[in-house]
């Protein structure tokens, strides 16, 4: 038993939508329409439309359901009673492609800004089950429901929507529908059916795309790149600050060696040994390193040698 199957237009049907609240002459007619089975593999047999007279004997919930050969024991029990992920699959489906209108979704966005979400809403679009395209090399694309535009023969596809129940939309239909301009959304089927199942009458409710198309606005990477180059830029300024203040150390730091070797080699050419022979005939040769060097310079050596000699004798 399971409750969707499909018309003869190629569109999906709900067996308690088409009872719920109808009067007895809808649902004669409804029941007299023709239906295909939507779990069978390659060709679709007819199915019945079975209504339940009496819902109280067995607390029944179900209304009405499809089944092979009108049900009971002479129908297909292994068709009648698909699997839940098939049966789950089929009633997204069914809602995608007959409830537009009554659910929203985002399609793709911007990663950094909300400027450039686009949302589907179906407005103008009819939807479509099971629809499919052919390329010019003769491949095949069959997508679970679509959104088209136009009259019946020139329809336009406008979005397309795939239902997962075990696993994802091929890499290779998801470039397909890229390539060709159309939107794409991918649902969880336990997702749709039971937020179309848990909303409020004629109330619009939110789908959660697992396919969102996540991009970067113009401008958002030209704000992105500039950032960047800011960042870049106070980088090197850093750097450039750092560099000059190790070039300034070093230069200073050589000039001070410099001039220590400088006082060095001084020294030990003209006042070494000059507080010694200043006992002597200190008084001549003090003179005469004047007279050569300059009395200031003289003075300097000596008082340098001076505390050469206390660092050494106290370190």
């Amino acid at each position: 038993m399971f409750n969707i199957a499909m018309d003869t237009c190629g569109g999906t049907c709900d067996a308690d939508e088409l009872v719920r609240n109808k009067t007895v002459v809808e649902i004669d007619n409804a029941r007299k329409r023709k239906y295909f089975c939507v779990a069978c593999v390659g060709e679709k047999h007819v199915v019945s439309l079975n209504v339940r007279q009496d819902t109280k004997a067995r607390n029944y919930t179900a209304l009405a359901w499809f089944s092979h050969h009108g049900g009971g024991s002479g129908g297909n029990s292994r068709q009648d009673t698909p699997l839940p992920e098939t049966a789950r699959h089929w009633q997204a489906k069914h809602i995608l492609s007959k409830h537009v209108g009554r659910y929203i979704f985002t399609v793709s966005k911007c990663k950094s800004c909300t400027k450039h979400t686009t949302v589907e809403n179906g407005v103008g679009a009819t939807g479509r089950v099971e629809f499919s395209e052919r390329t010019s090399d003769g491949r095949l694309y069959r997508f679970d429901a679509a959104l088209v535009c136009g009259e019946p023969g020139s329809v336009v596809v406008r979005t397309v929507l795939e239902v997962r129940a075990t696993h994802e939309t091929s890499a290779e239909k998801r470039e397909y529908c890229q390539e060709h301009g159309y939107m794409f959304g991918e649902f969880d089927a336990g997702a749709v059916v039971d937020a179309h199942k848990n909303a409020p009458a004629d109330a619009v409710y939110v789908l959660d795309n697992l396919k969102i198309r996540v991009f970067e606005c113009k401008e958002c990477m030209v704000a992105r790149k500039e950032a960047a180059l800011r960042v870049e830029n106070a980088r090197l300024v850093a750097f450039a600050d750092a560099e000059k203040k190790r070039v300034l150390a070093e230069t200073e730091a050589a000039r001070e060696a410099k001039q220590r070797f400088s006082d060095h080699e001084f020294y030990h050419e003209t006042c070494t040994g000059a507080e010694t022979r200043i006992r002597g005939d200190g008084r001549r040769l003090l003179l005469l390193q004047e007279h050569r060097y300059g009395r200031e310079e003289v003075r300097a050596c000596q008082q340098g040698g001076r505390r050469r000699r206390y660092r050494t004798v106290h370190a």
